[in-house]
Parts: structure tokens; C-alpha cells; sequence
């Protein structure tokens, strides 16, 4: 029996860079004082904060370092990412095409 939770589909992703954006706010740090720390470029980051790049497993690891928060938390934040992106696109096409099965 399937658990009505399975069939929910977020209506936005959160890429992990709106968290990060969110933290550096929240630190009173601006990006390039962070992208110093972090030893990346202001473009890198950048990218990240506006969800066009990934956060890899070297850039979690460095958030971690600077930041405190656990290379699991970012990772499992950007495949939560690709996960809610995936099923966003599935559910959209279904409803462009008709084809919306009901359990």
C-alpha cells in the first residue's frame, strides 16, 4: 500500500545555494568576504548562491571547515535538489500531456 506522502511533489526546488544565501545573511558575512574564506573565486560562488553550479563533495567539505555545517547536510541538500527537480519536470509534463494517472 502506498503512503499518500509518496505522491506529493514540492512545487519549487530549493537549490542548497537559497540555504547558503540564507546563512550568509544570517552571519552578517558578505559573499566575498565568504568566498575568501572558502578559497573560491566571487564568480564560484556566485553561481552557487544563484543555483546554477552544484555544491560537490570539495565545495561541502569546505563549507563545513568555514562554516561549521556538515558536508552531509550540503550534500544531501543538492540531491534533494536534483530529486524535487525531477520529480517537478515528471509532474509537469504529465499535466502538459494529459496523462496524470490516479491511485
Amino acid at each position: 500500500m502506498k503512503n499518500q506522502n509518496e505522491n506529493i511533489v514540492p512545487f519549487v526546488a530549493t537549490h542548497p545555494g537559497e540555504i547558503l544565501a540564507d546563512e550568509i545573511e544570517a552571519r552578517g558575512l558578505t559573499e566575498k568576504e565568504l568566498a575568501t574564506q572558502l578559497k573560491v573565486t566571487d564568480a564560484y560562488l556566485e553561481l552557487i548562491l544563484k543555483g546554477q553550479n552544484e555544491v560537490t563533495e570539495e565545495f561541502a567539505f569546505r563549507l563545513e571547515k568555514v562554516l561549521g555545517i556538515p558536508v552531509q547536510f550540503w550534500l544531501a541538500m543538492q540531491e534533494n535538489y536534483y530529486e524535487d527537480t525531477r520529480q517537478i519536470e515528471a509532474k509537469t509534463y504529465q499535466l502538459t500531456h494529459n496523462t496524470v494517472t490516479h491511485t
